[in-house]
């Protein structure tokens, strides 16, 4: 193993998604539903219009502010998604630097967008600087689990696809990546469970 590619959200980046989901009931009230969370409703179709960089930040923040309560502010919907994240735990940063120094070469994959991106930075400054290379959704326009963005960074990195590592919590993501040849994992723990061996 060559190459490890780590998503962030949920692997690296602990998430409040609850925290998140009472913010946005606050400002929505009555159409908090028409956000669709799990259901691929109309809000989850913004989002991921916005993950994959097809729409801007004041587009995506302009959409929600529509639905919301009288007296709700943009800056109250930027807030409101951002509320699921933290900094990234000094351990997980550590761990990355670990398998740099041991040789590894060390990405990151992740279906994001420009506000959470910045608010990660500005809670952790460090964090861009683990990586070689940073893969997001927003910025690439396309987003996992799109073959194409696995092939790209598969060309980027330039080692046989057999010889990536891929972390992500989600099966879908992990499933898209092992189409084209990497191998996969769900955690740190398990990543480092398989290292050790």
């Amino acid at each position: 193993m060559r190459a490890i590619v780590f998503d962030m959200g949920g692997v690296l980046l602990p998430l409040e998604v609850r925290r998140c989901m009472d913010s946005f009931r606050r400002i929505l009230g009555p159409r908090f539903d028409r956000l669709g969370l799990g259901s691929d409703g109309e809000g989850e179709s913004v989002m991921a219009e916005y993950e994959g960089g097809k729409i801007s930040t004041d587009e995506f923040v302009g959409r929600i502010l529509s639905w919301c309560l009288p007296g709700t502010t943009s800056d109250d919907v930027r807030r409101a998604w951002t509320d699921m994240l933290t900094a990234v735990p000094a351990e997980r940063m550590e761990f990355i630097k670990k398998l740099r120094a041991e040789g590894y070469r060390v990405f990151l994959l992740s279906n994001t967008n420009e506000l959470h991106w910045d608010n990660v930075i500005r809670n952790t400054p460090d964090f861009p600087g683990c990586f070689e290379h940073t893969f997001l959704s927003h910025l690439e326009k396309l987003s996992k689990p799109d073959a194409r963005f696995f092939r790209r960074v598969t060309e980027y990195i330039g080692v046989p696809s057999s010889d990536i590592i891929f972390v992500d919590d989600l099966a879908a993501n992990r499933v898209g990546a092992e189409k084209c040849g990497w191998s996969t994992c769900e955690s740190v723990e398990a990543l480092a469970s398989i290292l050790k061996r």
